[in-house]
């Protein structure tokens, strides 16, 4: 008996542990620079069957990162000083067509729609400076070469735009402006890790000199301008929407320096005493976005595995959880697939699971996996082995419990008609979580706590539900409506006629009394009355008018050889 206990008990540990929480931030990074999407440009600026294959290869995509159960995407819409939409502050990508060149079609607009189509969210992903990498180059006739060379800041084979220079801030505050303003249905805004380039040495010294008033050391300094540009931009969406949520994700390692983990009264993680030191080197301050409250998120870049001897998974991203709640924003982790810092130790689909688990493990409220990147997440298939792993559920982001939620209004009018459930918006709905109860539990709120009767998020005022369609007669539709911090509305039950199978060839109208059912035969009939596990509750020979006596729930009414779903 003892062991029997045992295992029991260890199994309903395995189910905790495994169990899909209802809010889990779940992303994966899109970008042509690591092969994602678009893999080729358009050649022939508006040529129809170049945009639709563009366009093609995107809704593939999308429709496996749904199939994983993930919630959003971060999509490269600017990568070197270019635009994947149209813009009147920089130019047209050579990634989605020739730079300066329109394809014909505005990419960011068809992905937003396509990803809230979908239920997923969509993060534009930005490089505030980078202009040029050792592998692309710009021509010499650029716009921002013509327009701003004094911009332009070359290290080696790369170069930037300079942090150091306050029109270079307000161009990035700008750049952001004009996306949120004509896309005001985007969902975040989100920075990844080019800041300064790594191995500087005197190249920005006139700008240093220039635009230095409070005396800093040439360290301090170069921080402090990536420090304003952070929260220029972040300013600049607060005082438009601020439930734009705006995220950086920095390198994995913050610092190795103790005095730097001394002015923020923290210590050092375990582990990393060897590495790369981004806060000395690209000059990213992961800590002081946090402290003063100018990101919503960060997603730190921990793309090393668990069992990694220096550094390791798991010191790493408890730190991050650490500092993220010490300063009151949330911690989603970028997560290698196959992109592994340490050759040595290439990445697994188990390893995987682990640093899910460990990221539900050090906070329940508002874990998060951003993963690194479509590619491998394709080639490895997680979209299968995740939701048979892990992501077994669908998932709400997390809430942002920091700022001000909107006035939430109610849905109302919820119908399902064959296949569709639809429903009318509130004055401010946009975003809605449906859920999928069995009839006799919609009412209770308990119900709506976990992942187990989530079945998606919508944008608009209509889902597709055919793949409930065998529990149409014995569960109820329900839709909550959330705001961009990811609150949720109280729920609004489907309404449901009596039954779902009449016709207007001589079958019954059932019509939902106080006490039970009614309905008139035109003929002598046998009447059986069963639950929907099959069980029967009554049969009688019926003429005429009849009314049976029911109590709340669903049932199966017998007419002869004809069968019809109810829900009383």
């Amino acid at each position: 008996m003892k062991k029997l206990t045992l295992f029991v008990f260890l199994l309903s540990i395995a189910a905790f542990s495994f169990a899909s929480p209802k809010r889990e931030f779940r992303a994966v990074w899109i970008s042509p620079v690591s092969g994602d999407w678009p893999t080729s440009p358009i050649t022939i600026p508006g040529n129809t069957a170049q945009i639709n294959q563009q366009k093609k290869q995107l809704t593939t995509y999308l429709d496996k990162v749904k199939a994983g159960n993930l919630n959003a995407v971060f999509l490269h819409v600017r990568a070197m000083a270019d635009a994947f939409y149209p813009t009147t502050l920089t130019t047209w990508s050579a990634y989605i067509c020739a730079r300066g060149v329109d394809p014909g079609y505005d990419p960011l607009a068809f992905a937003i729609e396509e990803c809230h189509k979908r239920g997923l969210e969509l993060h534009a992903w930005l490089n505030p400076f980078r202009y040029e990498s050792s592998t692309v180059t710009h021509p010499t006739d650029d716009y921002m070469r013509v327009q701003h060379p004094d911009w332009i800041l070359g290290i080696g084979s790369e170069s930037i735009l300079n942090p150091g220079l306050p029109a270079v801030r307000t161009h990035i505050a700008n750049v952001t402006k004009e996306i949120i303003t004509n896309y005001p249905d985007i969902d975040g805004i989100v920075w990844d890790d080019y800041f300064y380039v790594k191995g500087m040495s005197s190249q920005d010294n006139a700008s240093f000199k220039a635009n230095n008033p409070n005396n800093l050391a040439l360290a301090d300094w170069r921080r402090d301008n990536v420090n304003k540009t952070v929260e220029q931009t972040f300013n600049m969406i607060q005082s438009i929407n601020p439930g734009i949520r705006f995220g950086i994700s920095p390198p994995g390692i913050w610092s190795t320096s103790s005095s730097a983990a001394a002015k923020y009264g923290v210590s050092l993680p375990n582990n990393v005493t060897a590495c790369w030191d981004v806060y000395n080197s690209i000059y990213a301050d992961g800590l002081a976005w946090l402290k003063a409250n100018t990101i919503d998120y960060i997603s730190p870049q921990v793309y090393w595995r668990t069992d990694n001897p220096k550094p390791d998974y798991i010191s790493l991203t408890t730190w991050w959880s650490q500092m993220a709640k010490k300063f009151g924003r949330h911690m989603y982790t970028s997560q290698g697939l196959l992109y592994d810092m340490s050759t040595s130790y290439p990445f697994t689909r188990e390893d995987c699971w682990l640093q899910i688990d460990k990221n539900r493990e050090l906070d329940a409220t508002a874990p998060g996996s951003v993963f690194f990147c479509l590619k491998y997440y394709i080639n490895e298939y997680m979209n299968t082995y995740l939701p048979a792993n892990r992501f077994q559920q669908t998932s709400l982001t997390p809430v942002i419990s920091f700022k001000n939620s909107e006035n939430l209004g109610v849905a109302s009018n919820v119908v399902r008609s064959g296949n569709t459930l639809s429903w009318t918006a509130p004055a401010n709905g946009r975003k809605f979580a449906i859920y999928h109860l069995p009839a006799g539990m919609e009412n209770n709120m308990r119900n709506y706590n976990t992942a187990t009767y989530l079945i998606g998020t919508a944008f608009g005022t209509s889902m597709d539900v055919s793949d409930y369609a065998d529990n149409f007669g014995t569960h109820r539709f329900a839709v909550r409506t959330l705001d961009r911090m990811g609150n949720e509305s109280s729920p609004v039950v489907e309404i449901v006629s009596a039954v779902e199978n009449t016709t207007m060839d001589g079958n019954p109208v059932m019509i939902n009394t106080k006490n039970g059912v009614a309905f008139e035969l035109l003929q002598p009939s046998i009447v059986a009355v069963y639950t929907t596990a099959g069980q029967l509750i009554s049969s009688n020979s019926y003429d005429g008018l009849v009314e049976i006596l029911l109590e709340r729930g669903c049932y199966v009414i017998q007419i002869d050889a004809v069968l019809y779903k109810i829900v009383h």
